[in-house]
């Protein structure tokens, strides 16, 4: 296959080329369906898949839907695309151009090699920890995180491979990209609108996505791709449409608040403008200064007008986001994350496994997420995989930097598209790598699947473009990997419709299912049919045992509901609400010492990290106010009027601050109840019960303050009265308390 002429290579990028006609005739249908399954799936991804697995009920179905259309475009597009290069013509005089492609031909090869040794030592992972799928625990939560890799590993590799061997598909390829930005950036601009519209301007816009971190981190990597285009558009009416998406993204991603979002992400654009700015050669067309000004001139306007949640950030308010992180949680996190990838340093825990893998290496209170996409691949997945993957992407920038420096000079006034669109893609890559540092990233099908997709286009785009056309020779491998993938995720999709077809059931009728068997076991539908211990079997996490545990209690098990509890603590040893049922359970049982022991242990955790250092700083745990009264009533009995005097008033202040929260996080309370499928009415009713108890016994120890203790009570309660109250419970989750 012949080089052509730069006037032939440019008609490559031109509008009529990209027609379904042409492209049906050079791919056929099959591969045409194929390609389309992918675009549609990098446009769709980041508007339904921005949640990760379990999060909430109704994601999986539609993280489902997603890795479908990736498996199905990994089968269906044909194997000439499947080539890395088509096969070189005699070189041109000088040689120049073969020497840069033929340079490039091993580090195409391995970028095709790396993502998919990630992906397959992450399925070593999950074969070993499934004891080569033969075992249940975890088996639902290993297989979808693989699929998901294996998304990333034929995203990575199919879009390389596009991008190689038909120029057609970088635009296409970015411009799915870009569309699914326009959608995120719309969303979240109409929910952001809506609330400040209400007075409610420090509003933490998150759109499609689990938090506004993550949205902010999507955003981030898709501004330079989006900004490139808009300035190598050729038509006007192409760079006006790229330059409202681009300024309408920068301005939602502004209204996430994501500060650090912000940060990376302008960084990224910077590396976008210096890398055009120094792979210019004096027979292209300058940058275009205007557009450029024009851009900036939007952003300005953009981010003032979403600036709210930046400002009510600045002066300690905002809301909207689930991940409100301080920085010494996010550091007290990594350092147990460490703790545990070192533990297990060759496979990690297993793909999926974090929520219920990292509590007993907690520092500080538990979360599922790592908060580092980096940091959650070595604890998963071992070190050997985060090598690869950081291998990936540091080949990618390499070779793509080299690409734009080592380019010949011929004069020929060739498009600009495809350099500028490299330089746009390489400060995305930037951006969507450095966030990873500070969020998992990779956990959510919206941010992974765009970012290695992203990563594929880095190492794809040529310079200059190559020729459209087939080449010879196939990848086998991957497509049987993609069929595999395809069977995985109709099993699973099948999972999720009996589970959720469960959990409509016993919301209409509030009693447990009928057992069903499903493959792999779903602890979720399980607990639907009243088989606590069967889910503590599947997924061994600190919330399955406590789940477990209670359900004994009920029925007056309470022997074996102390023996579940403390599996319960073992599993997750910062759980305030496990140690406090505990505590209470052995309390009326007459054994106080162990009461007491299980209560100094709530106040210890309360008083050091665990209490101190928090994920949302502004909701206060109320565990620990029952922890404090009940050492203050053993003071009492003692004679030690000053150590219970103090301790009523610890349980009393805990109340008060949990009195404070704002509207704002008054509404993420009931948000995180409903997924985690507590009953947050009944908790407000026991601290209030204590609240009242514990001062009047405190009043009685001091009844020189009586009136001060009684103003403060008045106080507290007359905020309580005001708290946002549950929906009527329709919507949350059902929990082990409430079956019957």
């Amino acid at each position: 296959m012949s080089i052509r002429p730069a006037a032939a290579r440019d008609s490559a990028f031109h509008s009529s080329s990209l027609s379904l006609r042409g492209i049906l005739a050079d791919h056929g249908l099959l591969g045409t369906v194929g390609i389309g399954s992918l675009l549609l799936a990098l446009v769709l991804a980041p508007l339904i898949g921005g949640y990760p697995p379990g999060a909430v009920y109704g994601a999986d179905t539609a993280l489902l839907a997603v890795r479908l259309l990736v498996c199905l475009a990994g089968v269906l597009i044909p194997p000439h695309l499947g080539t890395l290069l088509p096969p070189p013509s005699s070189p041109p005089a000088g040689g120049g151009e073969e020497r840069g492609n033929g340079q490039a031909d091993g580090s195409q090869r391995l970028f095709f090699f790396l993502p998919w040794l990630t992906f397959g030592l992450t399925l070593l992972s999950l074969l070993v920890h499934s004891r080569f799928l033969t075992s249940e625990v975890l088996l639902f939560a290993l297989l979808p995180a693989t699929l998901d890799w294996l998304c990333y590993a034929l995203a990575a590799t199919l879009s390389l491979r596009l991008a190689r061997q038909d120029p057609r598909f970088v635009t296409l390829l970015t411009g799915a990209l870009i569309l699914g930005a326009a959608g995120v950036a719309i969303t979240i601009a109409r929910s952001y609108g809506a609330e400040a519209q209400a007075g409610n301007r420090g509003f933490r816009a998150s759109g499609t996505f689990f938090s506004p971190n993550f949205a902010g981190g999507f955003l981030g990597l898709c501004l330079p791709i989006a900004a490139a285009a808009c300035l190598a558009a050729r038509e006007r009416i192409g760079a006006l449409v790229l330059g409202t998406i681009t300024a309408l993204s920068l301005g939602a991603l502004v209204a996430t608040g994501s500060r650090a979002g912000i940060a990376i992400a302008g960084l990224g654009l910077f590396v976008a403008l210096l890398l055009a700015l120094v792979s210019q050669r004096g027979g292209e067309a300058r940058l275009p200064w205007a557009r450029v000004g024009a851009l900036l001139a939007a952003f300005a306007l953009l981010g003032f007008a979403f600036r709210g949640p930046l400002t009510a950030r600045a002066e300690g308010g905002g809301s909207g986001g689930g991940d409100e992180h301080s920085g010494a949680y996010r550091t007290l996190t990594w350092k147990g994350v460490v703790a545990m990838a070192a533990a297990n340093p060759l496979l990690g825990t297993g793909p999926g496994t974090f929520s219920v893998r990292y509590p007993p290496y907690a520092l500080v209170a538990r979360t599922d997420l790592a908060h580092s996409s980096y940091l959650q691949t070595a604890s998963e997945q071992g070190f050997p995989a985060l090598a690869t993957a950081i291998g990936t992407i540091a080949a990618v920038l390499f070779a793509g930097v080299a690409a734009l420096l080592r380019r010949s000079d011929r004069g020929e006034n060739s498009s600009d598209l495809p350099r500028l669109l490299l330089c746009g893609v390489l400060g995305g890559v930037v951006a969507g790598g450095l966030r990873s540092v500070f969020d998992s990233e990779w956990s959510l099908l919206g941010n992974g699947l765009a970012f290695w997709a992203s990563i594929g286009l880095a190492g794809g785009i040529r310079l200059p473009p190559p020729v459209s056309g087939p080449g010879g020779g196939g990848a086998l491998a991957p497509r049987i990997a993609a069929a595999l993938g395809l069977v995985f995720s109709l099993l699973l999709f099948q999972v999720v419709q009996v589970r959720d077809a469960a959990e409509a059931r016993y919301r209409q009728t509030r009693r447990q299912v009928e057992p069903v068997n499903v493959w792999p076991p779903d602890p979720n539908l399980l607990l639907y049919a009243g088989r606590p211990q069967e889910a503590a079997r599947v997924e061994p996490s600190g919330k399955r045992w406590y789940q477990f545990a209670e359900s004994l209690r009920r029925v007056g098990r309470l022997e074996e509901a102390i023996t579940a509890y403390r599996q319960a603590t073992k599993a997750d040893p910062n759980a305030l609400q496990t140690w406090r049922k505990l505590a209470s359970v052995l309390q009326e049982q007459g054994r106080r010492g162990e009461a007491l022991e299980a209560w100094r242990r709530i106040a210890a955790l309360d008083a050091g990290l665990v209490g101190q250092v928090r994920a949302i700083p502004e909701l206060r745990e109320i565990h620990p106010a029952f922890a404090y009264a009940a050492l203050a009533t053993d003071a009492a009995a003692r004679g030690a009027r000053r150590e219970a005097v103090a301790n009523y008033e610890k349980a009393a202040r805990v109340v008060e601050v949990y009195s404070n929260t704002t509207p704002q996080y008054q509404q993420m309370e009931l948000y995180s109840a409903a997924v985690l499928g507590t009953d947050v009415e009944i908790r407000r009713q026991e601290a209030r019960a204590l609240y009242a108890e514990a001062m009047a016994r405190w009043a009685a120890l001091q009844p020189e303050r009586r009136a001060e203790i009684e103003a403060r009570r008045d106080a507290t309660n007359a905020r309580l009265d005001k708290f946002l109250r549950p929906d009527g419970g329709e919507s949350q989750i059902p929990t082990e308390s409430t079956l019957k």
